[in-house]
């Protein structure tokens, strides 16, 4: 068998002759192997140590249209220092304006990395505007192109599968708002969400209708916004099961065509993550293991690059680089974690992400980028059932703290 057909018969369910290898290269990996980081840099890595592309190359090189310049989104630089470059997303309609920005290469050592750091929904009534730059997107837009998806194609030969990537329409959303923010409209205004996940759905089902019409083998589709925002399993069948029963319905009997999913997910009860003989390969952070000085630890994970001084966590999950001081206590909560450990020296912020000494936090949603001081109480003490705070509000009796909040010492709530 072909290297192609040894790994399309294994997605088919078959028997191939051997195990095909198809590792995830991201093109962060590219850039630091090559210093180059387009899709076909990936492929040479792939080449380069013997193993097959696959249909999850991490660069959308097939249909994927947000942030298309065509439709009314502006993209200017407005700062450069170093490596580090940060753009002002624009988008102007009939409806208003919104503004978002972004950085990347804000890690000297880790160029390519980006970094969302406002999002263009930050209260419920812009979603207006959102409505009306998608209506004009399906109006003007036309179907999206799949160029690059055939060129890879003819450029893989037997040697590969070639694929494309796109993002869910809940991760649509979440592209716009941010996931803190889009699970709160999810529950504040249901109505007004489900219409407009119905008019970005309309455009995914193009890009799939592109997809069968190219000669891409595999299009995966990427919903890890969801299931990374640990969303109940009601909510996730209300929400995103929906989308992906009808896309997968487009491509089901198309022969020669498959439809695969990149998510995260608690797969703790269901796969035993620990068995050698089958092992699950998580994420490379490239991160080293958790730092835990003398705390006690139950029923918790906690993640890699994490600098632990706490007093005691207790069924709590612990996300990347935190770091939470001494003689805290932390229950029943997830802490997200941070892409960085300090803010980026090019911004005028100046405190450390990370969580105070002598502070109890229960029944919590800790978002990325937050600043917590010391001697902080967050344990819900009037026992608000859903409140609207300045960076913290509550929903269903769960404290959450929104992105990039500080909260200053000897704060109680």
């Amino acid at each position: 068998m072909t290297k192609r057909e040894r790994l399309l018969t294994a997605i088919g369910g078959g028997t191939p002759d051997s195990v095909p290898v198809s590792p995830v290269i991201h093109w962060r990996y590219a850039d630091r192997l090559l210093g180059r980081c387009h899709w076909k840099d990936i492929i040479e890595v792939h080449n380069m140590i013997g193993s097959i592309c696959s249909w999850r190359p991490p660069i959308c090189i097939g249909p994927n249209s947000d942030y298309d310049v065509r439709w009314g989104m502006e993209m200017p630089l407005i700062d450069e220092q170093g490596t580090e470059k940060t753009y002002e997303r624009i988008i102007r309609n009939r409806k208003g304006e919104l503004k978002a920005i972004h950085s990347i290469g804000f890690s000297p050592t880790d160029p390519t990395l980006g970094f969302q750091r406002k999002y263009f929904v930050t209260e419920p009534a812009q979603w207006d505007i959102v409505e009306a730059y998608w209506q004009d997107e399906l109006e003007n837009a036309g179907m999206p192109e799949h160029d690059e998806l055939d060129e890879s194609r003819d450029l893989l030969g037997d040697d590969g599968v070639a694929g494309s990537i796109g993002n869910s329409t809940f991760s649509r959303l979440c592209l716009m708002r941010g996931m803190t923010g889009v699970l709160l409209d999810l529950m504040d205004m249901p109505d007004r969400m489900h219409a407009l996940m119905d008019l970005a759905h309309q455009y995914r089902e193009r890009e799939i209708q592109s997809f069968i019409a190219s000669k891409g083998d595999v299009y995966t589709y990427d919903f890890c916004w969801a299931t990374g925002a640990g969303m109940s399993p009601k909510m996730f069948e209300e929400w995103v099961l929906p989308d992906l029963v009808r896309l997968c319905d487009l491509v089901r009997d198309v022969p020669g065509k498959y439809f695969g999913f990149y998510t995260l997910g608690r797969i703790r009860d269901t796969l035993d993550i620990h068995d050698e003989h089958r092992p699950i390969f998580t994420h490379p952070h490239n991160l080293p293991s958790p730092v835990i000085k003398n705390t006690k630890i139950n029923e918790s994970i906690i993640s890699q690059g994490s600098i632990i001084e706490a007093k005691e966590i207790f069924h709590s999950v612990i996300g990347i680089r935190t770091h939470i001081k001494e003689n805290t206590i932390i229950h029943d909560s997830i802490i997200m974690g941070n892409h960085v450990y300090y803010p980026p020296p090019s911004t005028t912020a100046t405190r450390e992400h990370s969580i105070g000494k002598n502070c109890v936090i229960k029944k919590a949603i800790i978002d990325e980028y937050t600043s917590i001081g010391n001697n902080v109480q967050l344990i819900n003490k009037q026992g608000h059932v859903n409140y609207d705070g300045d960076g913290l509000c509550v929903r269903d009796g769960i404290l959450i703290v929104t992105t990039g909040t500080h909260i200053p010492d000897n704060f109680i709530f």
